[in-house]
This record gives C-alpha cells, structure tokens and sequence, in this order.
C-alpha cells in the first residue's frame, strides 16, 4: 500500500496522464478476496479497465517478481520489456504458483480478460500473517522495488493507448538472464527453434561419427549412465533429507530460514558429491565425447516433451541444448578430436544452464520451501547441471588423485549441513507456529480447547491433560467437521450463540428452498454456515445476491465476514435426500484467559487465539 500510495504522489506532482489511473485498495483478501470480487463483479468501472497491475507479498523481504500474467501476453510483455522496469520475472513462476494453494486479489479480474500484471516479493515467509509482519520488519529495499515497478509502469502505460493491448494474443516465453535484462520471444516460435536445435544437434553428432569420435551404438548405450546420474543426484538428495528431516523432528521450520538455505545447500554439494563418484565410476567405459553427446541427445528429448507439454518453461532445456549442440557442432568441423577443444565447446551449453537453472531452484525453494518433493526438484536440476558438465569433471576429478577433491567437496558439504542443522530450530526471530482456540457448543453447553496441530508444544500441552492427548473427531466443536483435532473440556463461558431464523423451507422431494437469515448477538467477526457432505447446493442467494454454485464434491460452506450484529438474508436451494441440517458458528478474536502466555519463540498461525460458538439445527 505504501509503494502504491507513493507511486500516486509522484504521479500527481508530474504532468497528467493520457489515461485514466484507478487506486484499488482491496480489503479481505484472505478471507475469499472480498474487496476485488466486489470491485470486478459490482463497479462499472470494471468494463473501462485497459490493464491491471496487482502489487502483493507474500513474505518481508526478497526481490520483487513478475510471477503471473494474464493470458495472451505477447504483447504486454513485449511493452513490459521496453518499459525501462527491469522487471525480474519467467513465464516459468506462473507454472509453478498454480501449483500452490494461493490466490491474490488479481484472481478476480482472470474472467474479464483484461490484460494484467501481477508483482511480489516472498522470501521471509515466517512473517507472512503473523506477528512478524510488522513495518519494522519489513525490507526498505523491497518496498523500493515494488514502488519502481509502480511508477515506471503507470508512466509508461498510463501514455500509451492501451488498445495496442490484445486481449486475443499468443502468449510469450520470458525469462532473465544477465542480470535485470528480460529475454522474451513468442510462444509460437518454441516448436520452430526446436527443430532447429535438434537438427544442430544431429548435425554435430553426424560429423563426430563420419570422424569416428563416437560410435552411435555407444552413444545409445551411454544414455544410461546420463539418466542414472541425474536420477542419482536426485534421488541421493530427496533420501538425505529424508534422513535429516526425521532427525530434525521438531526443530525444522516449513519456511525459507538460513538454516534451511544452508541445508539445500549442502544437500546439493552431497548431489555433486554422488554425481561425481558416478562419473568416476563410469569414465572408466565411455569416453567424454559419448557422454557429452549423449546428454544432448537425451535433453533434447526432455526438451521436446517440455515444449509439447509445459512450453511456458521450455526455455529451460531449449538454451542448454541449442548452445551445446552448436558447441558439438563446431568442435567437429576440426580434423582431430581434442579434449581442450570439447570443453570450450561445452561452455556456452553449461553456462547457459547454469545460468537458467539456479533461479529455478531458487523459485522452488522459496515457492514450496524445503521438503522432500522440493528437494528432489532441485536435485533434478543439480543433476541436469552435472550431466552438462561432464566434459570439465575430468579437470575437476582428476584421474590421478580423485579422493583429495571429492573428500573436500564431502567435508564442505558435511560442514555446511552441520552447521544449517545447529540453527535450525524455533527461536524469537524464526518462531515455530502453533494453534489453540476456544469453542463453546451452545446445544449442550460445553465448552472445549481445540487444537488443529499433528502434535502439541510445550506451551499448547497446558490445555490439553494426559488423558486428551491423542487426536479424534470432535464434530461438536468444530461444525460438523470430523477431522481429528485435539481436544479437552474447558471452563463454560456464559457467551450469546448465533442465531438462525428460517423464514421458510419450501420442499419438493428431497429438493429444500430454504430462506432464512443468520445473526451474530455478539457482533462476532465472522459467521459460517456448514452444510453436511450428503446434502449439495443447488443454488445461493445472500443479500438478494446470486453466488455462483461449482461442481465442487466439497459441502457447501458460507462464510459472512464484518457483519457486526447485522441480519444476513439467505436463500438456498439444497438436495437434502435424508433431511435437512446445518452447523451454524460465529467467531472472535481473543479467546478466555487460560495458563501461560505463549513464550516468543512460538506464535499462533491461522485459527489460534479464537473464541468460536456452535449449534447445530435440524429441520
């Protein structure tokens, strides 16, 4: 908000715009995206936007990045490019976020098709809604590059005719390289540059043949040890952290700490480590020429599916690829073969990669932060890595005296884990999370401490007695939900419950019309309404408001939030074949006074620190 806020100060003290500059600061964001679903869906404003840009984060500090785009983006990235932004960004991280189980408030304009860009910075992602989140916490520098990309994008667009902008364009692969410099081609040329590549490569296997470098039945069958050691590096990486993941049960924080950076960091040393015994191992049958030329072969086939499959990150494997097969290609227009000549070859192919695939290891860990499949991720890339550097392993790991540089690559790599495994660990700065709340069942007037945690810590163990603390259902605590929680009787506190009024319940077979409205006496700070799994929604209308109904095989949930003691109008059309019921709660912040404060290297997460009220009705 700062960044923007100043961004329009700027903005105002300069010469006017060509175009119109509309500030949305959007409200309720994690709660369902309240603020931009009522912007988009309500304003008619919304039919006049031209281009959006969303500013987030999802952590304190860390480089801000072009992590989504709207669809058909050829043309919007292209004027992106030649903005003067420097934005930081690939086609790549969009792939990736849709695998996360995020959305930001640029998700409510996707169904308009306006064209969009959407900005964050993520690393510190132990402050992310939490008790770290604080301005003092927060990084200057990542508040200053999130307010460069603002003001020199509302420049730039707000004096171009944003007409120029197709909402029906193909879509552009983009990516860094050389620093703050945006690479951006079309996606429609991604097949076309393959083909050339491959013909390349084909080419420079053809002349090391017609030389007798290689023979093409070695190059087949040194596919093998390629794969072997890229699944190797892998697969000795995700098993390490198996193993330092199980010795560090409760002390590894699921979040981008130094700790957990050192740790990636050794478990890729301990891939080179496995990677390079292998190819000590394996030099021993093949020569450098069949291995090089069969990592090229076998990459391009990954690169093929890449293009085919996933072209957003096909830029990955293309440029390794295209650069080592020029590399193969010129190194045999020479007379003889040379060794020295192969590495310089090989250069532009590795550099390239590891130049491309650092930041994806980068954007996994930060993305997925550190756990098994994350680790193994990265140990493909590391072993993508290796295999294009086989043409240096023998000046690295020399025939002579390997042990001396393979036993210094184990000591920094035991070292570096050592160490990321000592500071690992909640403490003040990197506080572990937990979750108690407090729910009273109006029904039966009980009351219960609630936990969500696998296990409890030092300070939750207080509410819970040796007799509660295995995890069960408790439905009646929880609305209905039979997830296993722990949970422990609690002292009855004399608290007004929500309340329903249905105004009717029209029924035609198993099909319920059912108007009613809902209130919380207490002025709660939200109101749900869960629906059991068997009964399905048909239809919703809060407000006199039609909500769109999806296919989804979850029970139908209502959320209301702010509503102080206000009555909330509802109709629902329900299939409800064996009658009809719903658990009714409110909720609030703080929760009765109970044991000792919480110590300050442990903090509430999400649902902690609550006071919840439940009833159940039947009709």
């Amino acid at each position: 908000m700062a960044a923007i806020l100043e961004t329009v100060r700027v903005v105002r003290a300069g010469p006017p715009l060509k175009n119109d500059l509309i500030v949305l600061i959007a409200d309720g964001e994690e709660a369902g995206l309240l603020g931009s679903e009522a912007f988009a869906n309500l304003h008619p404003w919304i039919a006049d936007l031209g281009l959006i840009m969303n500013f987030d984060n999802r952590g304190n500090h860390g480089p801000s990045l072009l992590f989504e785009t709207s669809p058909g983006n050829a043309s919007l990235v292209r004027s992106v490019a030649h903005s003067g932004a420097r934005p930081i960004g690939s086609s790549l991280a969009y792939g990736l976020f849709k695998l996360l189980p995020n959305d930001t408030d640029f998700t409510s304009f996707r169904p308009f098709a306006i064209p969009g860009l959407n900005f964050a910075f993520g690393e510190g992602l132990d402050a992310y809604h939490t008790r770290l989140d604080t301005a003092d916490n927060l990084s200057a520098a990542s508040l200053q590059h999130h307010g460069s990309y603002a003001l020199t994008l509302t420049h730039h667009f707000g004096q171009m005719d944003l007409a120029k902008l197709p909402r029906n364009d193909n879509d552009a692969i983009f990516f860094n390289w050389f620093g703050g410099s945006l690479v951006f081609y079309s996606q429609r040329w991604v097949l076309p540059v393959e083909a050339l590549a491959t013909l390349l490569l084909l080419a420079g296997i053809a002349l090391a043949l017609r030389r007798k470098d290689v023979q093409f039945s070695r190059v087949l069958l040194a596919l093998l040890p390629v794969t072997g050691l890229l699944l190797l590096a892998a697969g000795a990486m995700a098993l390490l952290w198996t193993a330092i993941s199980w010795l560090l049960a409760g002390r590894h924080l699921d979040t981008d700490t130094p700790a957990n950076a050192l740790l990636l960091t050794g478990l890729a040393l301990c891939g080179v480590l496995a990677g390079a015994l292998f190819f000590h191992w394996i030099r021993r049958i093949f020569a450098a020429y069949e291995l090089f030329a069969a990592t090229l072969g076998f990459l391009c086939c990954c690169s093929w599916v890449v293009a085919v499959k996933f072209p957003a990150g096909s830029y990955l494997l293309f440029w390794p690829v295209f650069f080592g097969s020029i590399g193969l290609f010129v190194s045999g227009l020479r007379k003889a073969p040379s060794p020295a000549a192969l590495i310089v070859a090989s250069l532009p192919g590795t550099a390239s990669a590891l130049l491309l695939f650092a930041p994806v290891v980068y954007l996994v860990y930060l993305f997925f932060t550190l756990n098994v499949i994350s680790v193994a991720v990265a140990g493909l890339f590391v072993g993508l890595a290796l295999v294009l550097s086989l043409p240096y392993m023998n000046l690295l790991v020399p025939r002579s005296r390997p042990g001396l540089v393979l036993g210094i690559l184990l000591t920094v790599a035991i070292a570096v884990l050592v160490r990321g495994a000592t500071l690992s660990g909640h403490s003040s700065e990197h506080p572990a999370h937990d979750t108690v709340f407090y729910s009273l069942n109006a029904d039966d007037s009980t009351a219960a401490w609630i936990s969500y945690d696998p296990s409890l810590d030092r300070w939750s163990s207080q509410f819970f007695p040796a007799g509660a603390r295995e995890r069960r259902a408790a439905p009646q605590y929880v609305g209905g939900a039979t997830f296993p929680v722990f949970s422990a009787p609690a002292p009855v506190q004399e608290i007004a419950a929500p309340v329903a009024t249905i105004k009717s319940d029209e029924k035609d077979g198993d099909l319920h019309r059912l108007h009613l409205s809902v209130k919380s006496p207490r002025s709660a700070a939200a109101i749900y309404l869960r629906f059991p799994k068997e009964i399905r929604a048909v239809s919703a209308e809060i407000e006199g408001r039609s909500k769109p109904i999806g296919e989804s095989p979850n029970p139908l949930r209502i959320n209301l939030f702010g509503m102080a003691d206000k009555e909330v109008d509802l109709k629902i059309t329900l299939k409800a074949p064996a009658g009809l019921s719903f658990w009714l709660m409110d909720q609030s912040v703080g929760m009765p006074a109970s044991g000792s404060t919480r110590p300050g290297d442990l903090m509430p997460w999400y649902g902690s620190d609550v006071t919840m009220v439940v009833r159940q009705y039947k009709l």
